[in-house]
């Protein structure tokens, strides 16, 4: 499993036949709102920040973003919530 933020890319080997199959959690090529943005955008409006998310995904035993991945993606819900260039 590779992980980029909340979004993973689950590996399948095959023996039997020798086939790779990669199942992702969320399309990597949609264009609309991706489970990282999602996931910032619903603690903006909670109105909670980065400790408290990484507080719920340490209680769901899950890995979190990194801080500095966190202030990126928050500036880019920023950004599309005020359409700002």
């Amino acid at each position: 499993m590779k992980m980029k933020r909340f979004i993973s890319k689950f590996v399948f080997k095959f023996y039997n036949c020798g086939i790779n199959e990669n199942i992702y959690n969320e399309d990597p090529k949609t264009k609309d709102l991706n489970i990282n943005m999602a996931l910032v955008t619903a603690m903006v409006n909670a109105g909670r920040d980065f400790s408290q998310m990484n507080e719920i995904c340490a209680t769901l035993n899950m890995p979190n973003m990194c801080n500095r991945t966190h202030k990126n993606v928050h500036n880019d819900v920023y950004h599309h919530m005020y359409d700002l260039p």
